[in-house]
């Protein structure tokens, strides 16, 4: 069963929960103090994406987690290379407590990236976003610890490739704890049109659809706050919810991460080295790490242009220093060879000086 199929009958049974439809807006540009990416839609082949959850917020929170442990799954789908991929990360409690949790007061989690970044090559992206209880139980607690673990691996493996085992994992515990008696609160399926993509916060709170409409809700230091003025707006204490975003950049900081990176390293290492024959080696890994750049699904084309420049130019800086350093070694050296000789000959006067 492909992870597609996975999510459509997971998602019918989320569907089924009474609570699952609730609150779900997009926060408007004028209401959030930092906007999102540069202020343009996203355009294929140029940009990435990226998914963060910024805030879960579970009100009565000492009286929740007396009796439940929570977990949200966020499934990301999206067009990658020339198929549609199905993503999904679950976080359950010990990733929240990682990243700054507050459980005596409801606090769960701040912006953690749950997905990308990845190119976005054109066509929708369908993100769905649960919030889920497990029942305290040592089988539930130990499932909801794995998956924390198996999704926490996903910053080491921002290309897909390397993520599907591990979402692997995430499907089946998520399977697991449904059989076992966990249940969704709410969630939303949303898609985001390619026609109209742009850098957005969204909102998903435990109210009624028409109520959420209605709120002043806005976003100020990536967390949910309410009120006519974005300064003095309060932080939102009165129903549990979920702020998520989804961002873009023209390029990635994560470069170490991905395959084609020891390539990079073997043209600088070549280049490095004096002389022609380490240059046309240096060459020769960097057509190869051109060819590896321009066929990865990992990386814009855009992005792979500029890199191939960027690593040219370090390759060609390299080499020159590496040929300098050699010929300062060599005149150095022949330097030192003239110095011993006058040595030697003033040596032996002295000696001749001292016989006589």
């Amino acid at each position: 069963m492909s992870f597609a199929d996975w999510f459509h009958r997971t998602w019918q049974v989320v569907e089924q929960s009474p609570a699952y439809v609730r609150g779900h807006v997009e926060i408007p540009p004028d209401r959030v103090d930092t906007p999102l990416g540069d202020g343009t839609s996203f355009s294929p082949n140029r940009h990435y994406f990226e998914i963060r959850v910024n805030e879960i917020f579970l009100s009565y929170g000492r009286q929740w987690f007396a009796t439940y442990d929570p977990a949200a799954l966020v499934v990301t789908q999206f067009l990658y290379g020339n198929g549609m991929q199905t993503l999904p990360f679950l976080v359950g409690p010990s990733l929240m407590q990682d990243h700054g949790a507050d459980f005596a007061h409801g606090m769960l989690m701040r912006n953690t990236r749950v997905a990308g970044p990845h190119p976005y090559v054109g066509s929708d992206i369908v993100l769905s976003v649960v919030l889920c209880q497990a029942e305290h139980d040592n089988v539930a607690r130990q499932i909801l610890d794995l998956l924390d673990k198996a999704s926490q691996t996903f910053d080491f493996a921002s290309a897909v490739v390397p993520y599907l085992a591990i979402a692997k994992m995430v499907i089946d515990g998520f399977d697991s704890l449904l059989v076992g008696g966990s249940a969704p609160l709410f969630g939303v399926q949303q898609t985001l049109a390619a026609a109209d993509l742009h850098p957005a916060y969204f909102a998903l709170v435990d109210i009624d659809e028409g109520e959420a409409a209605s709120r002043r809700f806005g976003v100020r230091g990536r967390r949910l706050v309410e009120g006519a003025d974005l300064a003095t707006a309060a932080h939102v204490r009165d129903a549990s919810f979920i702020l998520y975003s989804i961002d873009t950049s023209p390029d990635r900081s994560d470069l170490p991460r991905l395959p084609f990176f020891p390539l990079s390293e073997r043209v600088i290492e070549e280049a490095s080295k004096p002389g022609d024959e380490a240059l046309k080696s240096a060459r020769a890994n960097l057509l190869s790490l051109y060819q590896s750049l321009v066929l990865s699904p990992d990386v814009t084309q855009a992005d792979a242009e500029r890199l191939i420049g960027v690593y040219e130019a370090d390759m060609l800086a390299k080499h020159v220093i590496a040929d300098r350093l050699f010929k300062l070694a060599e005149t150095s050296a022949g330097v030192a060879t003239a110095l011993d000789s006058y040595r030697s000959r003033a040596l032996r006067l002295l000696e001749g000086e001292q016989h006589a």
